[in-house]
C-alpha cells in the first residue's frame, strides 16, 4: 500500500490532468537496471490527457482514438479493452508514473500514435500466413479428444487464404499440407522466416493454438517479438528462463509495427469469440526473429482445454476464427492507408494566350 501522503502528492497532481502535444524532450531516469521517462512527458509528446485514480494505483491515458489503463507495479496495460503486456513494470514513484523508455518507444507511441511510428511500411500486398508444425511435429496434443495442434492450424489458414484473396492481397502459405520445411525444429522455423523474404511479404501471420499443464486455462493470446532489452512475457511468468535481449535481431526493425499489428488483430479475438483475454505479449519466438516485414504468432484458444477444444473441433468456429483474423488485417491495413502521405494537389494550369 502506498502512504498515504504519496497517494494525496499524485492524485493532486493527476487528477484531470491535460498536455499540450508540444513538450520539452523527453528525458530518462534510471530504475531497477533500466530507462525510465515519466508518464506526464510521455503525455506531452503524445498529446494524450490523464486523470488518476483516488488511491493513485492507476493511470488513464486517452486521446480521441484510444483508452488505456496503467496500474502502478505492473507490467501490463489495459488499452480499448484489452489486455496488453509491456517489457517492464510501470513504477510509481515521488508522485509521478514512469513507464520504461522502451515500452514507451515501441508500445505506448506507436498504439497510442502511429502517426509517429517509424519507417511506415507499404499498405500490406502479400500476406504469408504459417500455419505452426506439420508432419513429424505435431505441436500441442489433447489426446483425450484425439487433437493435434498442426491439423488445426492448418485448417484455419486455409480457410482464411480465400477470404484475404476476396479483399485484394496475394497470400501465400508456409505450408498447405502436414508437411513441414524440415523434420529439423530449428532450420523448419528458419525456413518459414526465409519463405517470407522470398515472398517479399509485407505482413507474416504464424497460427498456433496454445496448451498448458491441466485442463483450466483458457483464452487468447498474440505475441510479438521482444524489443531489445526486454524479455518475453512468458520469461517474466517463470515459465521459461530468458535473458533480455541484448542485440538486436532482424525482427527488431519493426517493432512499432509489430505492437500494431498485434493489437489491430487481437482487440476483436477475446469478443469475437467469446474467449478470455489473456492479452498481447512479447515472445523470443523463433519464427518472428528473422521476419522480414510486421509478425505475429496468434494463439485464439487452448487446445488443453476440454470446452475450447471441443469447439475448435466444430467447423463452424475454426471459419469464426478464420474471419475474425481476416477483419483484424483488414483493419491494419486501413489503419496504414491512413497513415499514407497524401498526394500533393496539381498546381492549377497556366491560362491558355487566347485567355490573355
Amino acid at each position: 500500500m502506498l502512504p498515504a501522503a504519496f497517494r494525496r502528492a499524485l492524485s493532486a497532481m493527476l487528477l484531470a490532468g491535460v498536455l499540450s502535444a508540444a513538450a520539452a524532450p523527453i528525458t530518462a531516469t534510471h530504475f531497477g537496471g533500466a530507462d525510465y521517462v515519466s508518464v506526464i512527458d510521455v503525455c506531452g509528446r503524445l498529446g494524450l490527457r490523464y486523470a488518476g485514480s483516488v488511491d493513485g494505483r492507476l493511470l488513464t491515458l486517452r486521446n480521441a482514438a484510444h483508452t488505456g489503463v496503467l496500474m502502478a507495479e505492473h507490467r501490463e496495460m489495459v488499452l480499448d479493452g484489452v489486455r496488453v503486456q509491456l517489457g517492464d513494470l510501470a513504477v510509481a514513484r515521488g508522485g509521478h508514473f514512469y513507464v520504461s523508455l522502451t515500452d514507451y518507444e515501441h508500445r505506448l507511441k506507436p498504439l497510442f500514435r502511429p502517426d509517429l511510428a517509424e519507417p511506415l511500411p507499404r499498405r500490406p500486398r502479400i500476406i504469408v500466413l504459417d500455419p505452426g508444425h506439420g508432419g513429424v511435429d505435431p505441436g500441442a496434443e489433447n489426446k483425450r479428444f484425439h487433437a493435434q495442434e498442426k491439423t488445426f492450424t492448418l485448417d484455419v489458414a486455409l480457410r482464411l487464404r480465400p477470404l484475404l484473396l476476396a479483399q485484394g492481397w496475394k497470400v501465400a502459405m508456409t505450408r498447405v499440407r502436414d508437411a513441414p520445411f524440415s523434420n529439423d525444429k530449428a532450420r523448419d522455423l528458419e525456413m518459414r522466416a526465409g519463405f517470407a523474404t522470398q515472398w517479399g511479404a509485407d505482413v507474416f501471420l504464424s497460427i498456433h493454438f496454445d496448451a498448458a499443464p491441466g485442463d483450466s486455462t483458457r483464452g487468447s493470446e498474440i505475441f510479438s517479438f521482444d524489443p531489445v532489452g526486454q524479455r518475453s512475457s512468458d520469461a517474466w511468468g517463470k515459465r521459461i528462463l530468458e535473458p533480455p535481449l541484448t542485440q538486436p535481431s532482424p525482427g527488431n526493425r519493426f517493432d512499432d509495427w509489430n505492437a500494431l499489428l498485434a493489437h489491430t488483430l487481437y482487440r476483436r479475438l477475446p469478443s469475437s469469440l467469446a474467449t478470455y483475454d489473456h492479452g498481447e505479449k512479447l515472445g523470443n519466438w523463433s519464427v518472428l526473429r528473422n521476419a522480414p516485414c510486421p509478425a505475429v504468432l496468434v494463439e485464439p484458444v487452448f487446445l488443453s482445454n476440454e470446452a475450447e477444444v471441443q469447439r475448435l473441433e466444430t467447423p463452424a468456429f475454426r471459419q469464426q476464427i478464420a474471419e475474425t483474423l481476416a477483419a483484424g488485417l483488414k483493419d491494419y491495413a486501413a489503419l496504414l492507408d491512413s497513415l499514407q502521405p497524401r498526394p500533393s494537389p496539381a498546381p492549377a494550369p497556366l491560362p491558355s494566350a487566347a485567355a490573355k
